[in-house]
């Protein structure tokens, strides 16, 4: 149960994210800090990488006037965040497809052990066992039916492959009320992701105009970072100039 009364069932209690709600009631909390001070300002939270739930209807209870789509690749986790959605009664979103630049393929989506059931993947080298298949979308097609002047605010975390996400969300991250966004970076899990370079979810939205924030960094007004970000693993904003 989260600090917010929110009760949530997961898979295992030893995976990262159940552990620390278990122990301390809360995961991430300056993840959770940034998006309770952006919620009040958007209309819609894409939640890419949704796990069991924990981010998504933790605003949903905090902020019922939000659109939560909560989006899960994972076969496995995936009936949690169902369970966690309904057993909330909240109306969300949930959706199990992988987010990638195209729409409507078939991708191979690999299993981790149960202990670490947060770390599903497309990189081959993290499951355990054939992969089951995921039918994927595309970051425009999942927002075609929004309001052009919705205000969106976006969390992805899918292991390496934040790249992808971006990439297929060329109309999205375009427009004029361009959505902020956190994201994880981690070196190695980008190094592993097949055919994408270390930085390179930085890069691509750099390409739609956006600038780069360490999470630390955007919460105490510093400037952007100049490079991208190579090394190590850390929690990056992405926004517009003159979008804080």
């Amino acid at each position: 149960t989260t600090r917010g009364g929110l009760s949530l069932e997961v898979p295992s209690t030893k995976e990262p994210v159940s552990f620390h709600i278990m122990v301390n009631g809360v995961y991430e909390p300056e993840t959770m800090k940034f998006l309770r001070q952006n919620a009040d300002s958007a209309d819609t939270f894409f939640d890419v990488g949704a796990n069991v739930g924990y981010f998504g209807l933790s605003l949903k209870l905090e902020f019922p006037k939000l659109d939560i789509v909560a989006i899960e690749a994972s076969p496995a986790v995936f009936p949690y965040l169902e369970k966690n959605r309904e057993n909330a009664g909240l109306s969300v979103l949930c959706v199990q497809k992988v987010i990638c630049e195209t729409t409507g393929d078939e991708k191979p989506f690999y299993l981790p052990s149960n202990d670490h059931f947060g770390m599903g993947s497309l990189n081959a080298d993290i499951g355990q066992g054939p992969p089951a298949l995921v039918e994927s979308i595309s970051l425009d097609e999942l927002s075609r039916d929004l309001n052009w002047d919705a205000r969106v605010l976006i969390k992805v975390d899918v292991e390496g492959y934040e790249y992808a996400v971006f990439a297929g969300g060329s109309k999205l991250l375009s427009r004029s009320v361009s959505p902020t966004i956190i994201f994880e970076f981690c070196d190695w899990a980008e190094d592993a992701a097949a055919g994408i370079e270390i930085g390179g979810a930085q890069q691509v939205l750099k390409q739609f105009g956006y600038q780069i924030w360490r999470l630390s960094d955007y919460m105490a007004g510093k400037p952007p970072l100049e490079a991208n970000l190579k090394t190590g693993t850390d929690m990056l904003v992405a926004a517009k100039p003159g979008s804080r």
